[in-house]
């Protein structure tokens, strides 16, 4: 789930000239980590992250506490996270202040993104980790990349994350800092343009927030476009997908489950659409969209609507 496209759907011949493989016997890990047979193939560089979660002695995070997962997170993104590209420009950490809350943010911005054709372009980011886990620090070198590749703003929200701050609080900030970005005199005061084109992104979890995002604020706003990097948009798990990928690699159902009982109150409904943005009634008057779907990954078939 971290290598983005090259878990993408390839034609065979594709997957021979790309590197591809399926695991064999050869490639024997934990289980929690190990790739079923009846899998698709699998990226050289995804085979290579496996590996570095067995040689880290990485458990599953169903049987870790919450600091230990977050710990986890935070010391493997530093070791092994490592930019596409290297950022050339300026980064501020600073926050939006709206009523009583507080949120962190960090701005990324490409030196030469100002002096493009046409109008500068922010992207608000929000970073995956099932609510749980994940921070704009595990996100750093993502944003970073996407800024620099794309010559555009990033300013990557760290919102409230769960079982300490349980839904609807990471909805909230999501929806709170996007309205605080999208005001001109507000972007001004943290050093952006007033005038800009402005759309939302994730992964994972930070994708299903920006999916919510995009229909919350529709008949107040308008963002310019959405990307939704393999982002859960069903919270009823019940897609063919969820159990052909029970077991991994990586996401299994009993860590989903985990993140699940953070996030939910035993009053939260699986059909609500801020949790659910699937279920929402309209989709017609949404903002383009870019839509990555990994191809070994338990939320494969809502992301695509099937089942």
């Amino acid at each position: 789930r971290l290598v983005l496209a090259k878990f993408a759907s390839l034609e065979p011949a594709v997957r021979e000239r790309s590197g591809y493989t399926r695991l064999s016997q050869h490639h024997v890990l934990p289980f929690h980590l190990r790739a079923m047979t009846d899998l698709p193939a699998l990226h050289s560089e995804s085979i290579a992250l496996l590996k570095q979660l067995e040689v880290a002695g990485a458990k599953p995070f169903a049987q870790a506490t919450v600091v230990e997962a977050r710990q986890r997170s935070e010391l493997f993104a530093k070791k092994y996270s490592s930019p596409v590209v290297e950022f050339t420009g300026s980064t501020k950490d600073t926050c939006c202040n709206i009523a009583d809350l507080s949120i962190p943010m960090r701005i990324y911005q490409p030196d030469s993104y100002l002096t493009a054709a046409g109008r500068p372009v922010l992207l608000i980011y929000f970073h995956g980790g099932g609510w749980t886990i994940g921070s704009i620090e595990t996100h750093h070198n993502v944003c970073a990349s996407l800024a620099q590749m794309s010559n555009s703003a990033v300013a990557s929200v760290e919102y409230r994350l769960s079982p300490e701050h349980k839904f609807p609080a990471a909805v909230e900030d999501a929806l709170a800092s996007v309205e605080w970005l999208l005001a001109p005199d507000n972007r001004q005061s943290v050093g952006l343009p007033r005038d800009m084109d402005v759309g939302v992104g994730g992964d994972s979890g930070g994708g299903r927030l920006a999916a919510t995002v995009c229909h919350e604020l529709k008949e107040k706003h308008k963002l310019k476009f959405q990307i939704l990097i393999y982002p859960g948009v069903d919270m009823s798990n019940s897609t063919d997908s969820h159990k052909r990928y029970s077991n991994g690699p990586i996401l299994t159902k009993e860590t989903i489950a985990k993140f699940r009982s953070n996030y939910m109150t035993e009053h939260c409904r699986a059909d609500d659409p801020r949790l659910s943005p699937i279920l929402y009634k309209v989709f017609y008057d949404q903002p383009p969209c870019m839509l990555v779907v990994a191809e070994c990954d338990p939320y494969h078939d809502e992301c695509l609507g099937e089942n």
